[in-house]
């Protein structure tokens, strides 16, 4: 370092050094964010959000209802099908409680093959494959 620079560099430090440190006012204090604080004093923006319901279709309700109704198996009594479930067994033209978000729907239970049952809900219809 060149005798300049250095001269240069000390003035700098010479002006920091002097600088007037005075106390702060107790008043303000009080209203000070501390330095301490995650906060700093930056205030939180609020966001509300506008929920929006959204409507389904009876097919896509069903789709959904479907995904909760899964049979154990199914049976063949006297050339009648039925689904068998935890709670029992079902034949064509049962309604099923299915719940879903807290709500309760009726499925029907229309018709039972030996490998796919179909189920209605409303207006929509869906066949389901037996796994």
């Amino acid at each position: 370092m060149s005798p300049e620079e250095r001269l240069e560099k000390l003035e700098k430090i010479g002006e920091a050094l002097a600088t007037e440190v005075r106390p702060v006012e107790p008043d303000l204090l009080s209203v000070a964010p501390s330095p301490f604080s995650a906060n700093l004093g930056h205030k939180e923006i609020e966001v509300i959000e506008e929920v929006k319901e959204v409507v389904l279709t009876d097919d896509q309700v069903l789709e959904a209802l479907a995904d909760q109704i899964k049979p154990s198996g199914v049976f063949n009594l006297g050339g009648e099908y039925f689904l068998m479930f935890k709670d029992g067994r079902r034949g064509s033209g049962s309604q099923l409680k299915v719940s879903l978000n807290d709500s309760e729907y009726i499925v029907l239970l229309s018709d039972i093959t030996g490998v796919t049952y179909q189920l209605r809900y409303k207006t929509a219809e869906l066949q389901r494959e037996l796994n």
